[in-house]
């Protein structure tokens, strides 16, 4: 019990962020937020190495990323918003590598990239609710899917959503506890139902939000 006890002070000792989250230090850099969990450090320029290449990381003072340094979204043009985690986010690539500016160039419209690494889709769409009243024209919003955020939309150790979409604070577990749901990860058939169901309601809020709140910012 006294060597429980020591391992749950030890753990505590390091910062809170989930088990299942890269540390908040890691470039590009997050900071800790009380609404969201954690969002990219703003106004902030880094140069990292990933996976043996320099990788350079620019946000600008809303942090919206990646861009060119001193580059910023113009918020009174037609843009598309994208939304997500680290794949959206762009991890490891340079800027004109990622998706949303692929995706706006072949179109031909400003892309604003709102993804943040390790976002579950509830982080994605509070702050999606956030940052979209102050675009005058969003013109879509794209928000990504893949199978293993049916794991992490379950869990509760970051802010998330209630039925309704009611915000939640995030759960603090025994740190013990959440090292062996990690070294051991196992879901019940019901809480893979319960994910498959939750992820489509979350995604597909965008659509509502961006009809009613692009209205009232306009």
């Amino acid at each position: 019990m006294v060597a429980l006890g020591a391992g749950e002070l030890i753990l505590r000792a390091h910062p809170p962020y989930p088990h299942d989250a890269d540390p908040l230090e890691r470039e590009p850099r997050r900071r800790a937020d009380p609404w969201l969990g954690w969002d990219f450090v703003p106004a902030r320029s880094v140069v990292a190495e990933e996976a043996g290449c320099r990788v350079s990381y620019s946000f600008d003072a809303a942090g919206t990323g990646w861009r060119p340094p001193g580059a910023a979204v113009d918020v009174e043009r037609p843009t598309l918003l994208f939304t997500g985690e680290s794949m959206i986010a762009g991890f490891g690539l340079a800027w004109e590598e990622t998706i949303p500016v692929r995706v706006g160039a072949l179109l031909g419209t400003q892309s604003a990239n709102l993804a943040v690494s390790d976002y579950s889709n509830d982080q994605s769409y509070l702050r999606l609710a956030a940052e979209l009243p102050r675009f005058r024209e969003p013109v879509a919003v794209v928000t990504l899917f893949m199978p293993s955020l049916f794991d992490r939309n379950l869990l509760d150790n970051r802010p998330h959503l209630a039925a309704g979409l009611v915000w939640q604070p995030a759960d603090q577990h025994w740190r013990l506890a959440a090292l062996l749901r990690w070294l051991i990860p196992y879901r019940s058939s019901a809480a893979v139902e319960q994910g498959i169901t939750r992820t489509p309601r979350q995604s597909a809020c965008a659509g509502p939000i961006s009809v009613a709140q692009g209205a009232l910012s306009r």
